[in-house]
C-alpha cells in the first residue's frame, strides 16, 4: 500500500491564517519589512520609501518586537518561512524562497 502523500501546502496556509489572527503590520511596516528582505539597507529603504532612516529603523524595531525576532534578519527569516507575519505575502511576492534556501545551502 503506498503512504499517502503529504499535503504541507493546506496545513501552511492554516498555520498562517492562525497567525494572521495575532499578528498585525500596517502596510508601512509590511514595506520596509519587503525592502530589507531585498537586501536594502535602512538608509536605502528611507530613500525608497520617503521618510527618515529613523523611521524605517522604528518600524524594523516595532515588527522585531511584533514577531519576537532578535533582529531585522530575523524578522525576515520568521516572515518568509511563515512564522511571523504571513499576511506579509502581498509583500514578498518578489522573493524567490527556493533560490533564497539555495543560497543558505552553498554557504
Amino acid at each position: 500500500m503506498a503512504s499517502p502523500r503529504i499535503q504541507t501546502e493546506p496545513r501552511i496556509q492554516t498555520e498562517r491564517r492562525r497567525i494572521l489572527e495575532r499578528y498585525h503590520l500596517t502596510p508601512r511596516q509590511k514595506e520596509a519589512l519587503k525592502w530589507t528582505a531585498e537586501g536594502k539597507t535602512s538608509w536605502e529603504v528611507s530613500v525608497i520609501m520617503k521618510c527618515t532612516e529613523a523611521t524605517v529603523n522604528y518600524h524594523l524595531k516595532t515588527i522585531c518586537n511584533k514577531l519576537d525576532a532578535k533582529n531585522k534578519t530575523h524578522a525576515v527569516y520568521k516572515a518568509m518561512l511563515g512564522q511571523g507575519a504571513p499576511h506579509l505575502d502581498d509583500a514578498f511576492e518578489a522573493v524567490d524562497l527556493d533560490e533564497a534556501f539555495e543560497n543558505v545551502e552553498q554557504e
